[in-house]
């Protein structure tokens, strides 16, 4: 039945501010190291403008994060309309789209470096901000949401899994709570500029802080040809890396009216061969992590419980990056490693690295749509022990020691 409508207005209510808070923290998380590049640049370009010209600078910024999010939010629903359960990060179990990504931020790194020139067309300029200079910020926040949404921040999960169980205008309110959080400090800082009186005013040094600030561009390429190379294998990120070689020799040599139609061809083989690639089997992927991880399904759930045993689950994926430095600091660790053995407990990945219909069902089950998420089953307790998607070593052995 129907939940009171109260009960349906404080569930909105703590989604919206969840969402908020999620979004704030989301500027945290190391997923956006390149946008925090993006947001450096834009501060100092405008540390010497007028308050108006900085606000408009700062709302156009986050018209572009709140518009990415609502963009996702409408992608997100119609695929569900469409009958396939999907969730936060799903773009990202895409090669093509890893692909594509790739390549933008290759070029935006060579952007920086003054090899190209990036700009949005004339008719975008035209259309947002009628020519004043709203184009670029508005593409950033684009950009820089597009970066953040391999992460899952806390409070942030709980608030998706609540908005894509809801009707329409719920699900944009929770959206644009979580755009608005992720844009509401460089807002903050954009609408009183005297917080900025520190940052020194744009001139020639700029020139070599953009090429040191390209490193993360770059750094976040080889990241996402990991990705494809964990999830399709090594003839992926061949057609990527060869894609980008001639792109950016097209416009680092050439640099004439050949330059564009080369570029192109590059970057058509760069997408297309990362798209089209065969892939890499399951079987073919080495590991060479401590913990005896055995991939998830629920009969290996069931059949562990069935035994008594206990049971951890790791929801992760390659471009998660969240999941990623989890299990480098946490799931790792010596001490954590040595008690999941004490214990006898049985490990199971659920790698949603690739679209995995039954891991998206998984997480549906658990009031989930985003990763990571870490379960652990103790025999003789009705319900799970769920961590948060942050885990420390301290965390992991606290949860643990419930297990008799």
């Amino acid at each position: 039945s129907s939940p009171p409508a109260t009960q349906g207005a404080r569930g909105l209510l703590v989604a919206v501010l969840s969402a908020l808070i999620g979004g704030l923290i989301l500027n945290l998380m190391p997923c956006v190291l390149p946008v925090l590049v993006l947001k450096v640049l834009s501060l100092i370009e405008k540390s010497g403008s007028s308050r108006r010209e900085s606000l408009r600078h700062g709302f156009y910024f986050s018209a572009g994060v709140i518009v990415c999010f609502w963009a996702l939010a409408g992608i997100l629903l119609l695929l569900q309309l469409g009958g396939r359960q999907v969730g936060w990060g799903f773009q990202f179990q895409s090669p093509a789209f890893v692909a594509a990504l790739s390549v933008l931020f290759f070029f935006l790194a060579l952007s920086m470096w003054g090899i190209v020139n990036i700009d949005v067309p004339w008719f975008v300029r035209n259309w947002i901000g009628g020519g004043s200079g709203g184009a670029n910020p508005f593409a950033n926040g684009i950009i820089a949401t597009l970066a953040a949404t391999p992460c899952t921040a806390p409070f942030m999960g709980s608030a998706l899994g609540y908005a894509l169980t809801q009707s329409f205008p719920a699900t944009l309110l929770v959206f644009t709570a979580l755009g608005l959080g992720m844009a509401l400090p460089y807002l903050v800082l954009c609408a009183f500029p005297e917080f900025l009186k520190f940052v020194p005013k744009p001139g020639r040094w700029m020139i070599t802080f953009k090429r040191f600030l390209a490193v993360p561009f770059f750094l976040t390429v080889l990241w996402l040809g990991w990705v494809l190379w964990t999830s399709r294998g090594v003839a992926s990120v061949a057609f990527l890396s060869a894609g980008l070689v001639i792109a950016g020799a097209a416009f680092v040599i050439e640099r004439g009216k050949f330059a564009f139609p080369i570029g192109l061809a590059g970057v058509l083989i760069a997408v297309g061969g990362a798209n089209f690639a065969p892939a890499m089997s399951l079987e073919q992927r080495t590991s060479s992590e401590q913990i005896a991880w055995q991939p998830y399904s629920a009969q290996a759930l069931q059949d562990a419980l069935s035994q008594g045993k206990s049971v951890f689950i790791d929801f992760t994926a390659s471009w998660c990056l969240s999941c990623q430095v989890n299990e480098r600091v946490a799931l790792e660790n010596p001490q954590v490693v040595e008690a999941l053995r004490e214990h006898g407990v049985v490990t199971l990945k659920a790698d949603w690295t690739s679209y995995d219909e039954r891991i998206t069902q998984a997480l549906a089950g658990y009031g989930k749509n985003s990763i990571p998420v870490y379960v652990l089953y103790i025999p003789g307790q009705a319900q799970p022990v769920f961590f948060p998607e942050l885990i420390t070593p301290a965390i992991v052995l606290e949860g643990l020691k419930r297990i008799p």
